[in-house]
């Protein structure tokens, strides 16, 4: 909801926190670090953007979320 209201600052938070938890579920933790991507790259912190989607291809490279995450190491997230 924070995405779609154009509030990335809050939703990057958000996203930040499933990176806290103790043993999160792989496929959430490559969905929320994906989405904190995204949120760096539209607020023009590449440099972070970059470590999230990092992280995806860390938990699986194999995976379509992993696949996008090296879409936007290649060209920065603008919203699609």
């Amino acid at each position: 909801m924070l995405k779609s209201e154009k509030n990335y600052a809050e939703a990057v938070l958000t996203y930040e926190q499933v990176n806290e938890a103790s043993q999160p579920d792989p496929e959430v933790l490559q969905k929320a670090n994906l989405a904190a991507g995204e949120m760096y790259d539209l607020l023009a912190k590449r440099d972070l953007a970059v470590k999230r989607y990092q992280a995806v291809v860390a938990v699986n490279s194999t995976t379509t979320l992993a696949e996008n995450a090296n879409r936007y190491l290649k060209e920065p997230y603008r919203g699609e």
